[in-house]
């Protein structure tokens, strides 16, 4: 699976690692490349960006953050993390984690044509904040693997305005998962990783 996953008419990726574990043990492979420059093979260590999986995880915190009584899901981004958003007041920790805070997305910037890219950093009336919105940008196009900072997202997000009324409608947003890990690691009192 693995090697068909790295070439043939179906290639997604250079190079793929999995972990498997079960009731009959545990199986580790690697196929493909690490790093298309120098052909290096892809280890079976190879450490990966988690993507949207982490989106589970957060998840899960928050809902037993919750539990413990850290906090109630119907509380307000403002509680938690005052000044964040200038709507903060208006959208509640489960509107965050069922997508329906009315918050934009990273790739909305990212898939966005010129023009509306434009639009979005003019609206931006921080210079300074402008200014590494268009680094970061400029940056992700020479290398598309650029990370992009959850914080720089959610400085620009706070310039945009919402998509609709939260609580109204629903709109996939990397950038709310971003404020619900930083709300968890307020209500946790340690950071994200240890949270985990």
């Amino acid at each position: 699976i693995l090697e068909g996953v790295v070439g043939g008419p179906s290639e997604l990726a250079p190079g793929a690692t999995a972990y498997v574990s079960g009731q009959r043990g545990t199986w580790l492979g690697a196929a493909g490349v690490a790093d298309v420059s120098t052909c290096a093979p892809m280890p079976v260590d190879a450490r990966m960006r988690l993507e949207s999986v982490s989106k589970i995880y957060t998840a899960a915190l928050i809902l037993q953050l919750a539990q413990e009584k850290k906090f109630s899901v119907g509380d307000t981004v403002d509680r938690w993390l005052p000044g964040l958003l200038p709507y903060g007041d208006r959208i509640t920790i489960r509107q965050l984690l069922t997508m329906s805070s009315g918050l934009i997305d990273n790739n909305d910037f990212n898939n966005a044509p010129p023009g509306l890219r434009a639009i979005y950093v003019q609206r931006v009336k921080d210079p300074e904040l402008q200014a590494e919105l268009r680094a970061a940008w400029s940056r992700a196009q020479d290398n598309p693997a650029t990370v992009v900072s959850e914080t720089l997202w959610v400085r620009w997000a706070a310039w945009q305005p919402l998509l609709f009324t939260p609580g109204s409608g629903h709109h996939y947003s990397n950038i709310g998962y971003d404020i619900l890990g930083l709300i968890a690691e307020r209500a946790g009192g340690e950071p994200l990783a240890t949270l985990y």
